[in-house]
């Protein structure tokens, strides 16, 4: 017996009346993404709509399924273009595309150190949770967002492991801290002086560790603000451009670390062609990291660790629960060099 539902009969015209509604949708979503490509200056409504990819290709696979059921062949060729189309974004966001400058060769003996990176929320009083979590993976720099009065006082311990520290707490969610462990090295916190968009006050951190042979190694820890509404979209994106300019400046041993409310194929053009996603180096897939809450399939990867061409990604791991909405991301980079990368710790 054929299970397949005739499209002669009422459920059967039913089932292709809503297959033919989602994938009208579906089109509509696609465009606006593919609208959204050049960045949020089309509206910033579209802002909203490009992280969701993932779901967006889950959503035709799906579709592709249904309409396999009820044989509309013709349907399914459309469905399954878009499920192409979506899936090839994710495949490049996900494909290594810097190489290490052509003067330099890889050293696979080389240490390399360890980021944990982590939005806690403001609200959060989860401090004990990342506390366990700093014993339990050992990392040598640690990078916080949301970082109130009360996170810095909970975390106090980590100065006796990690003596160099730079902090600008906040009531909002846009504190942050870093502390570290490689010596020698410096910490300062930035603010861009020249915003235009009410975000001058908003910090970011810039920290840089000498690891020996005169390479030193940059890293710049930062919380743009979410693209909602017209003003702070551009914010965002205002942001980012600036987080590019320092990122530049370090190059080419910059390593760009934060909450950038934007996932891997929506950030703006220029910070992704400077700058390689840890995830494709790493080979670690989407490392879905908001909201915690949900299972991986519908969470999205909008906590990022970024690098320039001669640091590389060894490892990329999503961390557990620690109380926030985020997961943490715990990344092992090393630098791409003709000398051994053997930075001074304090264990």
């Amino acid at each position: 017996m054929d299970d397949a539902v005739p499209r002669t009969s009422a459920r059967g015209r039913v089932a292709l009346a809503g297959c033919v509604l989602a994938l009208l949708g579906l089109v509509l979503v696609t465009l606006l993404q593919a609208s959204a490509g050049v960045g949020s200056s089309v509206h910033w409504l579209l802002a909203l709509v490009t992280p969701f990819v993932l779901q967006l290709t889950v959503a035709c696979g799906v579709l592709a399924l249904a309409l396999l059921l009820l044989r509309e062949w013709e349907l399914l060729v459309v469905t399954l273009v878009l499920l192409a189309y979506n899936g090839q974004r994710i495949r490049t966001a996900l494909t290594p595309r810097l190489e290490p400058d052509a003067e330099h060769a890889h050293r696979a003996d080389e240490e390399p150190i360890r980021l944990l990176l982590a939005n806690v929320n403001t609200a959060n009083r989860g401090w004990d949770r990342v506390l366990a979590l700093v014993e339990e993976e050992d990392p040598d720099v640690i990078a916080l967002l949301e970082v109130s009065d009360a996170w810095l006082e909970g975390l106090a311990p980590l100065s006796q492991t990690h003596p160099l520290r730079a902090a600008e707490p906040r009531g909002d969610n846009f504190g942050i801290a870093l502390w570290s462990r490689l010596e020698p090295g410096t910490a300062e916190v930035l603010h861009h002086a020249e915003a235009q968009h009410g975000t001058a006050d908003l910090p970011a951190i810039r920290a840089t560790f000498d690891l020996g042979s005169g390479r030193p190694v940059t890293l710049i820890a930062c919380h743009p603000v979410p693209p909602i509404g017209r003003r702070l979209t551009a914010a965002r994106n205002e942001q980012l451009a600036w987080l590019t300019t320092l990122a530049a400046q370090a190059s080419p041993r910059a390593i760009l670390a934060g909450d950038l409310n934007g996932t891997p194929w929506c950030l703006e053009p220029h910070l992704t062609w400077h700058l390689q996603d840890a995830r494709a180096t790493a080979g670690a897939g989407l490392a879905t990291t908001w909201p915690a809450r949900l299972p991986d399939p519908f969470r999205i990867p909008i906590d990022h660790v970024l690098h320039a061409r001669n640091v590389t990604c060894t490892s990329l791991r999503v961390g557990p629960r620690i109380g926030s909405d985020h997961l943490p991301l715990i990344a092992d980079l090393a630098t791409v060099g003709t000398e051994p990368w053997s930075p001074a710790r304090k264990r």
